[in-house]
């Protein structure tokens, strides 16, 4: 995935970069017309090109990287909580404690995913200032 930005800060090897988004836009006829067409969100990256404040750069992220991303928030979270309430079921003949448990695993699996996968330090250079415009 390639995305133009614009550097706001430096921090450290990473700087904050403004980009403009765009995924939502990629059907959308008019692509300029709505609030959300002309929304800029704010994206950490490894600053390896050594991009100055108010440059130009581009960024860059393996495509593979954001499926994976994709598929531990949303789906990886959706399965343990199913799996967690049919389980469930073998031990609680009713509903209540199902959901109870069900809900708990749900909340864990976010908890797990924030503290873990968030902190390695290979996650924290997957978008990268690769050039400066």
């Amino acid at each position: 995935m390639i995305q133009k930005g614009k550097v706001i800060s430096l921090d450290g090897e990473y700087a904050v970069v403004e980009v403009m988004r765009t995924s939502g836009c990629v059907g959308c006829s008019k692509q300029e017309g709505c609030v959300a067409c002309k929304k800029k969100i704010k994206s950490r990256a490894y600053n390896k090109a050594g991009a100055k404040v108010g440059d130009t750069v581009t960024l860059e992220s393996r495509s593979d990287t954001v499926l994976a991303y994709a598929l531990v928030v949303f789906v990886l979270p959706l399965v343990l909580t199913i799996a967690a309430y049919l389980l469930s079921g073998l031990f609680f003949s009713a509903q209540l404690p199902q959901i109870l448990v069900s809900t708990c695993i749900f909340v864990l699996t976010y908890v797990i995913i924030y503290f873990t996968l968030d902190r390695r330090p290979e996650v924290k250079k997957s978008v990268k200032i690769t050039k400066i415009d």
